[in-house]
């Protein structure tokens, strides 16, 4: 049985009494972090009072209230361990228990202190496992002091924790690090923008704990940052693709400095594109994060206008889609490329890029479709629910087409040949809507067999008319480009979701 002395005994029924009045509701006042050595005091009488409830954890029978008092008057001087205290604590008074207890949950709170001062109490990471992480009572105070925890530590289980804990409050717990992510320093930001990523899921925490170990191993002494500018700005070819392999090979790219972005330039208009794909690459991996250098946003920029198609897809795929704060230049620049490109894939994830960012492309995509340039406000026009989720509330007003666009209004026989070698036909018409006059407010219209194109882009390419449209067909989603010369048509679609090439072949109807 357990004895105290009468002033012990007095003070204890004295914070019994004040407890549930400083715990049972949170409290409307000036954020308070966790604070280990304010909330538990330092007795050493308190310490040895703990160390025989917990021996008698089990058997004890004294109320919630009494048990718990005992616990944070003891916790800084028991010889217990105080992780295993904690995990009693969590799974007696807070773990699926209703009411979970108001001091259980305080003591946890403060237990939770990520402060390096007060590590070798070793409480943080039993008090998130065992309490802040499953509560039910998830309040705004206990949001804001794991979201600064997540920034304070780089364990990868207590940050791991507070993520499975908070999946059903991801937005609530990262708006807390905002703060963080508008740091001016770049170490601060880029810390912030990962626990971003791992608190809503798209990073586990134990591989962005490697990277970031990586990263820190990772770091160029003078003479290797010397060096590897040297290779960078002057080396040939070879030099340069090996030097760009090893850094991705060893995870250096993780570690590059901002001061190599004018040798990254340089070598991004190498001769070879298998050097510009490394740039490419190793750029978007380093620096898509918030606040990413300009140059680096404008390199991708450049390579996703590359000669070459697959380093142009590396810059977009891996790189600007990814970009978390993207500028008008480049939800422009993936604009252009869904109108360009026929890769499902690519465009897909462009898509999530422009939903992500929703209000500034609805307003990129306003400004295409009030411009003179017609094929592009027609094709805004068209897109525009995709990423707004409804009509667009200005209508575009595009100059005449190309002269030769109405050489080929009119019907057509379509001839589709698979790769199989089958071949099909349909009906294909183009009409200017509401008239077969030119005017400067023209609608092209596209039908084929029964069903109305969509995504229509047409131009002249080296004396052809081309058009290029998507259209459900043959019980497939067709992605066609199709180029007309006099009364024959000749060109390609792409069938979604399939990666089959089919040949397109057209003749007039005389």
């Amino acid at each position: 049985m357990l004895r105290f002395g009468w002033l012990a005994t007095a003070m204890l029924a004295a914070w019994l009494c004040f407890w549930p009045w400083a715990f049972a509701q949170e409290p409307e006042t000036p954020y308070q972090p966790p604070n280990w050595e304010a909330f538990f005091p330092d007795d050493p009488a308190g310490g040895k009072a703990l160390d025989q409830l917990f021996a008698a954890r089990h058997s004890d029978r004294r109320s919630a209230d009494q048990r718990l008092a005992i616990v944070r008057n003891g916790l800084r001087r028991t010889s217990a361990p105080r992780n295993r205290i904690l995990e009693w604590v969590g799974n007696k008074f807070v773990w699926e228990k209703q009411p979970e207890h108001p001091l259980a949950l305080e003591i946890m709170y403060h237990a939770a202190d990520g402060r390096p001062e007060v590590q070798h109490y070793r409480t943080r990471y039993a008090a998130v496992y065992f309490g802040l992480s499953v509560t039910k009572q998830k309040t705004p105070r206990m949001l804001h002091a794991l979201a600064d925890l997540c920034m304070t530590v780089d364990d990868p289980e207590t940050i791991g924790r507070i993520a499975w804990g908070y999946a059903d409050q991801q937005q609530a717990l990262v708006a807390w690090l905002a703060p963080y992510l508008a740091s001016a320093d770049p170490a601060v930001r880029s810390k912030a923008y990962a626990m971003q990523r791992v608190l809503c899921g798209e990073w586990n925490a134990y591989d962005w704990s490697k990277r970031w170990l990586a990263q820190q191993a990772a770091q160029f002494s003078p003479e290797e940052l010397s060096s590897l500018q040297a290779i960078l700005e002057t080396g040939d070819s070879t030099a340069r693709l090996t030097q760009l392999e090893d850094l991705q090979t060893s995870s250096r790219w993780c570690a590059m400095p901002e001061s190599c972005l004018p040798q990254l330039a340089l070598a991004a208009r190498d001769s070879d594109a298998r050097v510009r794909m490394a740039v490419a690459r190793g750029v978007a991996d380093r620096w898509a994060e918030p606040g990413a250098p300009a140059p680096a946003t404008d390199l991708l920029l450049e390579l996703s206008q590359d000669a070459n198609p697959e380093v142009r897809r590396t810059a977009v795929f891996e790189g600007l889609s990814q970009w978390p704060t993207p500028s008008d230049a480049v939800l422009e620049r993936l604009l252009e490329v869904v109108r360009s490109e026929q890769d499902p894939t690519l465009t897909s994830r462009i898509g999530l890029a422009l939903t992500r960012n929703r209000v500034q492309a609805m307003a990129v995509l306003e400004r295409w479709i009030g411009s003179t340039d017609s094929a592009r406000a027609v094709w805004a026009h068209g897109y525009y629910p995709r990423v707004a989720g409804g009509p667009a509330s200005i209508e575009p007003k595009p100059e005449a087409p190309p002269a030769l666009a109405y050489d080929w209004l009119g019907d057509w026989t379509l001839e589709f040949t698979d790769p199989a070698g089958t071949t099909r036909t349909e009906r294909l018409n183009l009409a200017l809507e509401g008239t077969q006059e030119p005017t400067p407010h023209f609608a092209l219209v596209v039908r084929l067999g029964d069903q109305t194109a969509r995504d229509l882009a047409l131009g002249v390419l080296e004396g052809e008319s081309v058009l290029a449209f998507e259209v459900e067909a043959l019980g497939n989603t067709l992605h066609a480009n199709l180029g007309f010369s006099g009364d024959r048509g000749l060109g390609s679609a792409r069938v979604a979701g399939k990666g089959e090439l089919w040949v397109l072949r057209a003749a007039r109807d005389h």
